[in-house]
């Protein structure tokens, strides 16, 4: 599988009211876009073996497989390290956030807690993505 599947998110999170408000947010900003989601990264990884998606949203704390072992392994497969990885995360902690870059994560934002401060980062990461970065 070497093509992204167009408009397509893999959005990585654990938290049920955090994936439902981050997929609300696209769908309403950008109805044309898919969300498929995974609850954590061996999930995401099982996801990755069948799906190609053009953009992977991964939170930090997750059981069983975290999203920092889940970006180290994406980055260091051959089949993956292409896909953007933007790790979006509640943890505003400078070792995650240099970790995450250390491992080549395209980029590193923090979760807001009001629905307005989402809708604006969405906003902001879906046209930066969508219509510059991957044109």
């Amino acid at each position: 599988m070497t093509n992204p599947t167009r408009n397509l998110i893999l959005l990585v999170d654990d938290v049920d009211v955090d994936a439902l408000l981050l997929t609300r947010e696209v769908n309403k900003l950008r109805p044309e876009i898919e969300v498929q989601r995974s609850n954590n990264g061996e999930e995401a990884l099982l996801a990755l073996s069948e799906i190609r998606p053009e953009l992977i949203l991964l939170d930090i704390r997750m059981p069983r497989m975290d999203g920092r072992e889940t970006l180290t392994y994406i980055k260091a497969d051959d089949a993956l390290r292409d896909i953007p990885v933007v790790m979006l995360s509640t943890s505003a902690d400078e070792n995650d956030i240099r970790y995450c870059y250390d491992k080549h994560a395209n980029a590193y934002i923090e979760k807001k807690v009001s629905v307005k401060c989402t809708r604006n980062t969405i906003d902001n990461l879906l046209e930066f993505w969508f219509d510059t970065a991957l044109k």
